[in-house]
Parts: structure tokens; C-alpha cells; sequence
């Protein structure tokens, strides 16, 4: 594709910059400083992006991005399924049972950590950079996990392997959202966060396999080539990701404007050249056509927002969004955890399924959350945020109670058990993905990475540590009440989240970026000389 620019400066229509405002009339706190040279800047380019028709280059984009779930779903369910294996003394590494269980938490932990280090830094630095520092960091970890002797470096190198994966949501979730048409921004974000129970299909399949064939000849070998899997895909993530572009709202934050349109101007060629609404698309190349777009976005172009500003306007300016995003992200991802993790102790405790088999019972409830993605992710769009979001995650909690009474009324199997579980996260995969969704879309660019990093690190710090622990201590084999009461507080704490975006939650569909949230300090200028003299600060919810 070219990469000059259709317009020479004095004819761009996609960016018309504003003299600087006078710092007095921004928010209180959250202002550019005197010596900041910020300039506010009208630009058409968000209204380009999100009028695009659906190419294949934006199935190349999200696939490329969004394959990361994929290895997060693999690392955890190879994770959960070789405990037996690293117990043995001959052919693994002598863990402890509670040392299989420090596995799974050390990789969290080092998820959340990679997750708030590079969420923080894609704002700073942009989100490309950061498509492969991360990958780069997961491949060589995981590899090193694959060659582990000693006890140690297998908790060191799963901590960093989790670190890399962690620190591809933040950038991976807002250029992706940064990127897409707003049509279809919902759809597509469910969808390529669901992709995560791909990566536990392939993780419950592959593991299996490789345990019961080479592990069988070669006990010592195959519960490591799993790990081996993942660096091999962590290339071909990286080999796939060189032609991706910078995002173009992350360039107007900082000033590129020329930057910015350039991308977005090879993105509008390729259309004319390759789209099959190629013959009704009109690319704006005078004022004229540029007025067809509607109001331009306003964007404020500043140096990099300070944590404490960041942090600041997370727990004050966006409080009432902060709290929406909190509740959904702890809710599902206990929800979650606390049953994914007890998954297979569940099936052999109480079904007698051997552990070397649990792997098999992993694959249709994987099937079953993914093609609820794929089904409901289109109602995001369709109905709106609040209806979908809300419905998805009370009737999440409403079918877990159904499916608890009949697990404590003995009506089912390992194999109807599966199926039941399969129904539930079929609805609750949707809920948990519209979690990202929410905190992508609610928050300005300057701070957009580092609010994904926030919230999935509080939410997978709370639901995914503590969730696996109580409920490791509810599965008795001679009491199944107690199981059950842990199922009742889950399907609450979903019901709760339900209600708290029913109440608060923000209509987003089908809005640009820039409407829902306004940049950290803009204000509202009318349309007179003197505008500025006259400035208000916006209400930031």
C-alpha cells in the first residue's frame, strides 16, 4: 500500500489544531501543566476509522493481536493438567501438592505484574512497541519452562511466562479498540477475548496426547513439550505482527497527526482497492466530503499523562466507571477461576475420572464457552452494552444456582456434569469478555492501557488467587454442601455485577471512542472567537 498522503498540509482536512487553552479553564487536578505545550486538535480521523467497511486486513489485525488469549488459555490449562506429573520424584520434578498448587499462582501473579508494568508503559511509549516486547519475553520463558530441572527456575520462568502474557492485554485490548469500527468494536472484542478457550481446547487436547503417547515412552519428555508449543507459536505471533501499524488515536494523543493520517489513509486505499463495499465507499479528499463525516473528535496532543494523574483520575474524576469496571472484572473473574481451577478436582473426586483423562472432559467445555462468544457477542452490538452485558452475566448466575441443585440432588455424571457446566459458560463467556470491553471503551487514550491494567490485575488478583483457594477447601467428597454454598456465593456476586451496570453501567454501542470518553482534561469550547475565555470543564461521567 502507498505511504505518501493524499493532501498536501494546507488541504488536510483530517486535523485542524487549536491554540493551546489556558490551563485554568481545564479540570481541577488532572490539567496539563503550564510548560506542557498542549494544543487541542479537531481531527476526522476516529470518524474515518470507524466508517471503514470490514476488510481482511482487519481480520489479519485482530487475529494477529488477539491470538494472545489463545497462549494464556494453553499455559493455564497445561498448568492444571501435568500436577500429577511434576509430583514424580523419577520422571518430574518431586512438587509437593502445594507446590502444584503455587504453580497456577505464580503465573497469575506474574500476569498481574506484567499486566500493570506494560499497561502503564503502552501509553507512554504506544502500543506497537509493546506488540513485541511482550511475545518476546512469553517465547523465551516458556521455552525455559520446558527445560526446567530444579524447582526454582520452574517457578521463576512460569512467573515471567506470565509476566509476557499479562503484558499483552493492555496493548493488545486497546489497539484492537483503538483500531476497529465502532459498529462492530463489541462483537469483535467478545470474540477475541474468548479466544482464550481456543487456547484451553488446545491445551486440554495437546496435553492429553502428548501424556498419554510420548509421555508414555517418554515420561521425562512430554509433559514438556506443551511449553515447547507455546514458545513455537510465540514466533509466529511475532513473524506476524511486523506489518502492523501504530495506533492511529495513540499518534493524535501525542501530536503525530501526520502520522496518524497516513495509516489511516492506507487503510481507506486499501479499501477503495480491495473492500467488497469498495464501489460505495467515498474517501473524503476535500472539505466537502470531510463534512459528511460530521463533528470532528477533539483530541488533546500532550506529553505523556504522569501515573499519579493517571491514578488520580481513576479513583476521582472516573470513580463512578471505575467502581462498574471493578465489580464486573472481580465478579467474572472469581466466577471463573473458582470453578475452572477446581475443574478437574471436581470430575475426580466426585466421578472418579482419572486425572490422565481430565484433560478430554476440558475440550467441550471449552467448545461450549467459545461458541457462546461467537452466538451472544453479536447482541453487544445488536442490543446495546447494557441489555447484553447485564443479561449475560444474571443469567450467568441464575443457570450455576440450577446447575448447583442438581449436582447436590445426584442427577448428574462426569459426563452431564460437563454438559451442564458447558450451558453455563456458554453465557458466562460473554460476561467475562464484556469486562475488557467496558474498561477499553469508558477511558480516554492517554490512560486507556494503564486502565486495562488496573482492573485485570484487581480483578485476576482477587477472583483468580483467592477463588481457586476457598474453593480447593470446599470439594469434599462426603459433604457436597458445602460446594454448593460455593456456587450460591459465585451466581450472587454475578446477580450483583448485573445490577451495578443496570444502574451505572454506560450505553457505548455504536459510539465513537471520543464521545464516550472525553481526553483528561479537555473542556468544552462553544463555537464563538472567544471560546476559550468561556470554556467549562466537562463532567467527567
Amino acid at each position: 500500500m502507498e505511504s505518501d498522503s493524499y493532501q498536501t498540509p494546507e488541504e488536510n482536512t483530517s486535523t485542524l489544531v487549536m491554540p493551546a487553552v489556558d490551563s485554568d479553564h481545564l479540570s481541577d487536578d488532572i490539567s496539563p501543566t503550564p510548560d506542557d505545550d498542549s494544543t487541542y486538535t479537531e481531527s476526522y480521523i476516529p470518524a474515518r476509522i470507524d466508517r471503514l467497511p470490514w476488510t481482511w486486513w482487519h481480520t489479519y489485525f485482530v487475529l494477529a493481536l488477539g491470538v494472545s488469549w489463545v497462549l494464556d488459555g494453553l499455559e493455564v490449562t497445561t498448568i492444571s493438567l501435568i500436577g500429577n506429573i511434576l509430583r514424580s520424584h523419577t520422571h518430574g520434578l518431586g512438587l509437593s501438592q502445594a507446590q502444584v498448587g503455587y504453580c497456577g499462582t505464580v503465573y497469575v501473579c506474574g500476569a498481574v505484574t506484567g499486566s500493570l508494568f506494560f499497561g502503564f508503559l503502552s501509553d507512554r511509549i504506544g502500543r506497537r512497541k509493546l506488540f513485541f516486547v511482550a511475545p518476546s519475553i512469553y517465547l523465551c520463558s516458556t521455552f525455559l519452562t520446558s527445560l526446567t530441572f530444579f524447582k526454582l527456575w520452574l517457578f521463576v520462568c512460569l512467573f515471567f511466562t506470565g509476566f509476557g502474557i499479562g503484558g499483552e492485554y493492555s496493548a493488545m485490548n486497546s489497539a484492537i479498540n483503538e483500531l476497529i469500527p465502532s459498529r462492530v468494536r463489541g462483537v469483535i472484542s467478545i470474540l477475541i477475548n474468548g479466544t482464550y478457550w481456543a487456547g484451553a481446547a488446545i491445551g486440554g487436547t495437546l496435553s492429553t496426547l502428548l501424556l498419554d503417547t510420548i509421555g508414555l515412552y517418554f515420561p521425562t519428555i512430554g509433559w514438556r513439550l506443551p511449553w515447547i508449543l507455546g514458545a513455537v507459536m510465540g514466533v509466529l505471533i511475532f513473524i506476524a505482527r511486523i506489518r502492523l501499524p501504530e495506533s492511529p488515536r495513540w499518534l493524535l494523543s501525542r501530536g503525530r497527526t501526520e502520522d496518524a493520517d497516513k495509516i489511516v489513509l492506507k487503510l481507506e486505499r486499501y479499501v477503495e482497492k480491495h473492500g467488497r463495499k469498495k464501489k460505495t465507499f467515498v474517501r473524503p479528499t476535500s472539505d466537502e466530503h470531510a463534512g459528511e463525516l460530521g463533528i470532528p473528535s477533539t483530541v488533546i496532543n500532550r506529553k505523556p499523562v504522569p501515573y499519579s494523574i493517571v491514578l488520580k483520575a481513576v479513583f476521582t474524576q472516573y470513580k463512578t466507571r471505575s467502581f462498574l469496571c471493578f465489580t464486573l472484572m472481580v465478579c467474572q473473574a472469581f466466577f471463573y477461576n473458582a470453578v475452572f481451577f477446581s475443574y478437574s478436582s471436581i470430575l475426580t473426586v466426585y466421578y472418579g475420572v482419572p486425572d490422565y483423562d481430565t484433560g478430554l472432559f476440558i475440550v467441550p467445555f471449552a467448545i461450549g464457552n467459545y461458541s457462546g462468544a461467537v452466538v451472544l457477542g453479536q447482541l453487544f452490538d445488536r442490543i446495546g452494552r447494557k441489555p447484553a452485558i447485564s443479561g449475560t452475566f444474571a443469567l450467568s448466575g441464575i443457570l450455576l444456582i440450577v446447575t448447583g441443585v442438581m449436582f447436590l440432588a445426584d442427577m448428574f455424571n462426569a459426563l452431564t456434569q460437563t454438559m451442564a457446566w458447558s450451558a453455563v459458560f456458554f453465557v458466562a463467556s460473554s460476561a467475562a469478555s464484556s469486562g475488557y470491553l467496558t474498561i477499553s471503551e469508558v477511558f480516554p487514550a492517554e490512560m486507556r492501557a494503564a486502565a486495562i491494567a488496573i482492573f485485570y490485575s484487581s480483578g485476576t488478583a482477587l477472583g483468580g488467587m483467592l477463588g481457586p483457594v476457598i474453593f480447593s477447601h470446599l470439594i469434599k467428597k462426603d459433604n457436597k454442601m458445602t460446594l454448593f454454598a460455593g456456587y450460591v456465593f459465585v451466581s450472587i456476586l454475578m446477580i450483583f455485577a448485573a445490577i451495578t451496570e443496570l444502574v451505572i453501567g454506560i450505553e457505548t454501542a455504536g459510539k465513537s471512542l471520543e464521545d464516550i470518553s472525553k481526553p483528561l482534561g479537555a473542556v468544552e469550547r462553544p463555537k464563538t472567537s472567544d471560546r476559550e475565555a468561556d470554556a467549562q470543564p466537562l463532567l467527567a461521567e
